[in-house]
């Protein structure tokens, strides 16, 4: 497996792997509705038999908050530390970018995810509530 790099998702090869990952994990009502990517946007990506198999994409702001904007690695290769290693190099590079906190979120009953979070160093600080209104069609 190969640990890729690019300073901007939208000219990454990741970048169809990344959208096409968000619309299914959309359609199946699995990750967050607002998620946002920008022109700052920095992607890691795992490579496997000239194959990307995960991606992780994260960012700076301006106030030197570090954000992991979206992961995903394909059920095939999950288990195995893809996550691991992709987060890890996110992290080195935001630090390096000045990143003096890192935000990532999920659901709340995501406990594979929690139990990656906790593995890989972080801890839950707030919970967010929502109320979704519907629109009228």
């Amino acid at each position: 497996m190969e640990l890729c790099f690019s300073r901007k998702l939208a000219f990454s090869p990741a970048f169809v792997f990344v959208m096409e990952a968000y619309v299914e994990l959309l359609r199946a009502k699995q990750t967050v509705h607002k998620m946002y990517f920008s022109n700052n946007s920095h992607v890691v990506y795992m490579i496997h038999d000239d194959k990307i198999i995960g991606a992780t994409v994260y960012m700076v702001s301006d106030d030197r908050e570090g954000n992991i904007l979206f992961s995903h690695v394909l059920s095939e290769y999950r288990r195995q530390g893809v996550y691991k290693k992709m987060y890890e190099e996110a992290e080195r590079r935001l630090i390096e970018q000045g990143a003096r906190v890192i935000i990532s979120f999920t659901w709340h009953d995501n406990e594979a995810m929690l139990e990656t979070y906790k593995a890989t160093g972080r801890e839950l600080t707030s919970i967010r509530v929502e109320k979704i209104i519907p629109q009228n069609s």
